[in-house]
Parts: C-alpha cells; structure tokens; sequence
C-alpha cells in the first residue's frame, strides 16, 4: 500500500512539474541570476591584523602606523631652506633618493613630498640604513 501511496504522489508532482515547466524553469533561471549576481558581490580576503588578539600591543602599534601609510610604506620628505622644490639641486636630491629606495626596496611603493621653507633635508626610513643619508644631507 505505501508504494502505491509513493508512486501517485510522484505522478502528481511529476505532471505539476511537466505542466509548468515554463514558469519553473523562469523562476529557477531568476533565482539563479539572482544567486550569481550576488556571488560577484563577495570578497574573499585575509587582513593580516586578523590573526592576532586586538589588545596585544603589536597590534595596537600596527593600528598606529596605519595613519601614516602602515608599516610596510616609506615616506620621505625633502625640505627646502627657502623657495619651493622646483630647482636643479632639490629635483636632483628627489631623484637621487628615488633611485637609492627603487633600487633597494624591489618594486615596494615610494612617496616623496616637499615643504618650503624649512630648515634642512631629512630623510627617514625604517631599515636603519643611514649610509644613503650622508649622501643627501649636504
């Protein structure tokens, strides 16, 4: 008796399938744009902070140095005694440095910027190589 039941339920479900099969199969094609539409919509991505507790201090000076570019960047900054930087010599000490970095940092990123008016060229890094430093300071 319960393999009759079962045969004419799938007879049922099969006929409403086979009778709107155009409206189902809309739907099922809608559903589908839908889903993969909102698949394209999803990042996959690790965040190195992630890993690590928020409280521990590493972290927290991490966060830190976000603000001026993140731990891994390189400013410099060229100060000029009078003027702006739109001279031989400072455009000179620009590209020099930008040489000294590119050729040691293997394709890392550089930002280089000028402020008139100031008292003498400084240059800060974090590898605490100071050899390059001697060069520019003149």
């Amino acid at each position: 008796m319960a393999s009759s039941s079962v045969n004419f339920t799938s007879l049922h479900i099969g006929d409403f399938v086979l009778r709107f099969r155009a409206i189902i199969g809309g739907l099922l094609l809608l559903i589908s744009a839908i889903l993969g539409y909102y698949c394209t919509q999803v990042t996959v991505a690790t965040k190195f902070d992630d890993f690590f507790p928020t409280y521990h201090p590493n972290v927290q000076l991490y966060h830190e140095w976000q603000k001026y570019g993140g731990a891994q960047t390189l400013t410099v900054m060229i100060q000029v005694k009078k003027g702006d930087i739109f001279n031989h010599d400072t455009l000179q000490k620009i590209q020099d440095i930008q040489y000294d970095v590119d050729k040691r940092s293997a394709g890392r990123s550089f930002t280089a910027g000028a402020a008139p008016q100031l008292d003498s060229t400084t240059r800060t890094h974090q590898e605490g190589d100071h050899s390059a430093d001697q060069e520019h300071n003149e």
